[in-house]
C-alpha cells in the first residue's frame, strides 16, 4: 500500500502514524517510535511490531490508540537512508524515514515531538539519567509492605555501599512512605484495594515535592511492590525519567484480587526495574509454594469461600520467614544493590546481559530450563526478569490473563538467557 510521508519523521497508513526522534543516527542509536490513531490495536489487545525492513526491532502495546517505545538501530546497518515501519495488524504499514550516519556522528533530534494525551498505559517516553544531571543528589525512597516496620534497613545500607564503593554519593536521609491502612490484620489485605491506592498516591506527592533535580532510587517490599507499580503507570514524563532504578522484593502475586498491574514497560527496555522473588515464599513464588501447615489450608479454603473466589490468599499463619524482609536482604540484597550500582553508574555490564537464546518447547518450565542451564533450578527468576515482557505477551496471545509470575510458558517465543555470573 502506499505511504504518505507528513512531515520528517513522519508517516501514516490508514489513520495510524508513527513519528520517530531521533532522525537520524549511527548504528546503535536509540530510537523512540511514537504511535498515534492505533485504536483498533488497542481494543482488540493487539501488539504492533516495530521493524526495520524484515528484522524485528521490538514491539508496542497502543492503549487508548497511542505508544510510545524505544528501539535501538541494530549494529552492522549500512549508512544511508532507510525506514522503520509499525506494522498494521490488518496488513500494510505506518513508516517513517531514518538516515544511518556513520560511526562516531551525533543523533540529529526530531524538530518536534507530538504530544500524546495522557493514557494508563504507557508513560512518556524515558531518559534515564545518570549521577551527574541530578543535579540536587539522589534519595533512596523505601516503601513498606503490610506491617512492615523496617524502614528498609535490611536493604537500603547494601545499596548505598555499591554505590559508594562506585564513587557515587546518596543522600543521607532516606525517604519511607507512610500511608493509611498499610497496618493490620493480614487476612484483610484481599480487602484492602484502597491501602495500595493509597500508597501509590503517597509515593507520588512525595516525589512531586522534591526538587527539581532530584533523582530518585525506589525500594519496595511486598504490598509495597504494589504502590510503587500503581505510581509508575500515573507519574508526569519528566518526574518518570528522574528514576534511576527499582527493586521489587516479594511481589505479592497471591493476594488478588487487589489490583495490580506489571510496571510500564520502558521500565524494563531499559533495565531499571529488578523484580525478586523467594522461591519457598508462599506469596510471592507460585511455582514453588512453601509447605503450609492443615491449619492454614483450612484458613485459604474459608477466605476463598468468604470472597466467592478460586483464589490463593494466604492468612497470617501461612507466612513462612521466607516471606520477610529480612530474607530477602540475605538471600537477595547484595545483587539488587550490584544491579542499582550498574545502572546507575553504566559503568558495569547488566546483570541480564544475555548470553544465548533458548526457545520454548512443549513441556519446558523456568524452573526445568534455570535447572539444565544454570544448574539450580531455584534460579528460574533470572529467566523470568529477562523475559517478562515476552512471556506475558505470549500467555494473553494463550487466552490467559497473566502468565502467573512465569507458571506457564509457551512454544513458540524464544527466551533470552542471562548470564550465569
Amino acid at each position: 500500500m502506499a505511504v504518505a510521508l507528513l512531515t520528517p519523521g513522519l508517516a501514516r497508513a490508514q489513520g495510524e502514524q508513527i513519528f520517530l526522534d531521533p532522525v537520524s543516527g549511527p548504528a546503535g542509536t536509540r530510537v523512540t517510535v511514537y504511535g498515534t490513531g492505533w485504536e483498533e490495536h488497542s481494543s482488540r489487545g493487539i501488539p504492533v511490531p516495530i521493524n526495520m525492513g524484515l528484522q524485528s526491532l521490538g514491539q508496542a502495546a497502543p492503549v487508548n490508540g497511542v505508544f510510545r517505545v524505544e528501539v535501538t538501530i541494530p549494529e552492522g546497518t549500512p549508512v544511508g537512508g532507510t525506514e522503520i515501519s509499525a506494522i498494521i495488524g490488518s496488513g500494510g504499514a505506518a513508516s517513517a524515514p531514518f538516515t544511518v550516519t556513520p560511526e562516531g556522528t551525533s543523533p540529529v533530534p526530531a524538530d518536534t515531538t507530538p504530544q500524546l494525551p495522557a493514557t494508563p498505559g504507557e508513560p512518556a517516553v524515558l531518559s534515564p539519567l545518570r549521577p551527574a544531571q541530578c543535579t540536587e543528589g539522589i534519595q533512596l525512597v523505601y516503601v513498606p509492605g503490610f506491617n512492615d516496620n523496617t524502614r528498609g534497613d535490611w536493604v537500603n545500607p547494601k545499596v548505598r555501599e555499591a554505590l559508594r564503593r562506585s564513587g557515587v554519593e546518596v543522600a543521607s536521609e532516606e525517604a519511607v512512605i507512610e500511608y493509611p491502612s498499610r497496618t493490620g490484620d493480614v487476612r484483610e489485605i484481599p480487602t484492602f484495594e484502597w491501602a495500595t491506592e493509597n500508597g501509590a498516591r503517597a509515593l507520588t506527592d512525595h516525589l512531586e515535592r522534591q526538587a527539581e533535580g532530584t533523582c530518585f532510587i525506589l525500594v519496595g517490599y511486598s504490598t509495597g511492590v504494589i504502590s510503587i507499580e500503581k505510581a509508575l503507570w500515573a507519574l508526569r514524563p519528566e518526574l518518570s525519567s528522574r528514576i534511576l532504578a527499582i527493586e521489587l522484593f516479594a511481589d505479592p502475586v497471591n493476594i488478588v484480587p487487589v489490583w495490580r498491574k506489571q510496571v510500564p514497560s520502558q521500565y524494563f527496555t531499559d533495565g531499571r526495574v529488578r523484580y525478586w522473588a523467594n522461591v519457598d515464599d508462599p506469596l510471592a513464588a507460585p511455582l514453588r509454594l512453601a509447605q503450609v501447615s492443615e491449619e492454614c489450608v483450612e484458613g485459604v479454603r474459608q477466605v476463598r469461600s468468604r470472597l466467592g473466589l478460586l483464589l490463593q490468599v494466604f492468612s497470617a499463619e501461612c507466612l513462612t520467614p521466607t516471606h520477610l524482609p529480612q530474607s530477602y536482604g540475605r538471600v537477595w540484597g547484595d545483587q539488587a544493590a550490584q544491579h542499582v550500582a550498574c545502572i546507575v553508574t553504566g559503568r558495569c555490564e547488566s546483570v541480564l546481559a544475555a548470553a544465548e537464546e533458548s526457545p520454548v518447547v512443549s513441556g519446558d518450565t523456568l524452573w526445568g530450563l534455570a535447572a539444565r542451564l544454570y544448574g539450580e533450578g531455584s534460579l528460574w527468576l533470572r529467566i523470568y526478569d529477562a523475559n517478562r515482557l515476552v512471556i506475558e505477551e505470549a500467555a494473553r496471545e494463550h487466552g490467559f490473563p497473566s502468565s502467573d509470575n512465569g507458571h506457564w510458558i509457551f512454544p513458540g517465543i524464544s527466551l533470552a538467557i542471562p548470564s550465569a555470573g
